[in-house]
């Protein structure tokens, strides 16, 4: 997002102020555009290409979901024990 805003100040400096320097109008103005496109771009292709999960992080999830259920164990015993 820091990109295209600066890639927008620029193009707003070439309107407004006639601002051709190097600097502003040149491959600066063209990368700030292309550079956030590129990584979405690759975000995009590389969201389809997924990895299955190794044994390790099964485990850990399987431990999280242990957590998450003496969690809600805990939280259901601690209102019951405010209601008798």
């Amino acid at each position: 997002m820091l990109l295209i805003g600066a890639g927008i100040g620029h193009t707003r400096d070439i309107v407004e102020a006639g601002n051709l320097a190097p600097g502003n109008a040149g491959p600066i103005m063209v990368t700030d555009f292309l550079t956030p496109i590129a990584v979405l771009a690759l975000l995009f292709v590389a969201n389809g290409k997924r990895r299955p999960k190794s044994p390790a992080t099964l485990a850990l999830e399987a431990e999280l979901e242990n957590a998450r259920k003496a969690m809600r164990q805990y939280r259901t015993a601690l209102s019951q024990l405010g209601k008798d």
